[in-house]
């Protein structure tokens, strides 16, 4: 998943420049979205089991799908719920998406960008929507950066 990222959506990657122009012919046609949305959703849903939430955080998290794999849809980090790993409203033993996170990005050697940054809260008004369309027109959490840095104490602060 790595090099496809790297590939196509890494926002320096001459493939995300293709699936942006690509993307803004695909957004003036509704059928033609439609289509795209459809077999976008496929892909991702047997995959990661998208819930179709239209703001993508899969590369964010490690390629673990909050809406899929958490009863919160915990985004930027646990809860605080979860015990020695376990979620906590799953009784049956379903381990916490944070937990899988953590371990993919530890294997990647990526803590650091766990470590120093959050996922921006879900914007809702995206449900439904294509969130591949939403990534490479700008319309989702990543349009301003999609792990941003963790705001200082002073920061948090002033508001």
């Amino acid at each position: 998943m790595r090099v496809v990222y790297r590939l196509i959506f890494d926002p320096r990657s001459a493939g995300f420049r293709l699936m942006r122009s690509f993307y803004r012919v695909v957004d003036s046609c509704k059928p033609l979205a439609r289509l795209f949305h459809g077999l976008e959703w496929c892909m991702k849903f047997a995959l990661f089991r998208c819930q179709d939430c239209g703001d993508c955080a899969l590369h964010d998290m490690a390629y673990c799908c909050p809406q899929a794999k958490c009863f919160k849809h915990q985004r930027n980090g646990p809860c605080g719920g979860s015990r020695n790993g376990m979620c906590e409203v799953d009784t049956s033993g379903r381990p916490c998406v944070w937990t899988e996170v953590y371990r993919r990005m530890k294997a990647a050697g990526e803590l650091d960008r766990l470590r120093n940054g959050y996922v921006s809260p879900r914007n809702t008004a995206l449900e439904g929507t294509s969130g591949w369309g939403n990534y490479f027109m700008g319309r989702d959490h990543a349009g301003a950066g999609s792990l941003l840095p963790a705001r200082s104490a002073k920061e948090t602060e002033k508001g």
